[in-house]
Formats: C-alpha cells, structure tokens, sequence
C-alpha cells in the first residue's frame, strides 16, 4: 500500500511533465486563449456596432433609438466584460459612449459603472448630484482620456467626434467650464 501511495504521484508528477514538455499542455491553453480573444472580439464588435448606431443617432438618425434601447444592457454586458479583461480597447469605448450623448454619464451602481471604476480607480471623480446616483460623468471621462490616451488603445469614433465642428465650439468648451466649476 505505502509503495503504491508513492508511485501514483510520482508517476502522474511523470506524466504532466511529459506532457509539458511534448507541448501538449500549452496547445490546450493556447487553445483557451485563442477562444477568448475570439469571445472578445465578438464582444467588441457589437460594441462597436452599438457606438457607431449611438453616434449616427447624435447626428440626427432618430429612428435608431427603438434599437439603441433595445441593446443597451447588452451593449453595457460587453463592455462591462471588455474591460474586467483589461482590453485596452475597452476605455475609450467607454468615454465615447457618454461623450456622444455629450454630457452622459455611467452610474457607479451598474455593471458597467463597477467596471470603470475598477479601471479608473480613484483617478476620475464621480459626480454625485441630489437625487442621482452617483456616476461618471462625460466631461471627466473625457478629461481622463485626454491624459491617459497613450495607456490604451484610440477609438477612431472618439478621435473623429473630438475633431466635429458641433464638438469643438460646443460641447468642449462646456466641458471646460464644468471642470473649472469643480
């Protein structure tokens, strides 16, 4: 009995470091891997699909809105699970969504709130106003990313949204005034 007790795990201590070796264990967790990054990438591209929708509804496209609502808490799901993964893609997905509603906000009680704030830690303020949950707030977001840019990935829609006529002699300088009323 003691001789069988010590030669099962030696032999299983045997095995797996065959199998490491041979590469058959990594094969299994690249094939792990590969079936994440293709989950995030679906995750991604209805992301991006959502914004892109949010964005032609900002210019004027209002029949989009049945559908915006519609995908709302599976678009916050998404991005919500983009950035617990840690996707640098993720943050500025994030900041555009509320900087297209132009002064949006992502309440911290939500998910997708959680999230940011595991991303953000204490390097954004949240807004708390009466009767409000306390939130992010567009014009902070947006300041964050203007500082914390060349941490993560753009997102062209946020870059092309920033250079619009409406953006710059409108909605940026109301930005600018909100923080300077902080």
């Amino acid at each position: 009995m003691f001789k069988g007790a010590f030669v099962l795990p030696l032999a299983t201590a045997f095995l797996i470091a065959f199998l490491q070796s041979a590469g058959l264990v990594a094969l299994e967790a690249r094939a792990a891997e590969r079936q994440i990054a293709e989950s995030s990438d679906r995750a991604l591209a209805f992301v991006d699909s959502y914004l892109e929708r949010w964005d032609r509804f900002a210019q004027g496209e209002t029949d989009l809105v049945p559908g915006l609502n519609a995908d709302l808490e599976a678009f916050a799901q998404k991005l919500s699970l983009l950035l617990d993964a840690q996707d640098p893609r993720a943050p500025a997905r994030a900041v555009f969504f509320t900087t297209v509603q132009v002064a949006g906000e992502i309440p911290l009680e939500t998910p997708l709130g959680q999230s940011m704030q595991r991303v953000l830690g204490d390097e954004v303020p949240v807004m708390r106003l009466e009767d409000r949950p306390p939130s992010y707030a567009a014009w902070h977001l947006f300041q964050w990313w203007s500082d914390n840019r060349g941490r993560f990935e753009a997102f062209p829609l946020l870059d092309t949204w920033a250079q619009r006529e409406f953006t710059r002699q409108t909605v940026l300088p109301m930005y600018e005034q909100l923080l300077a009323s902080q």
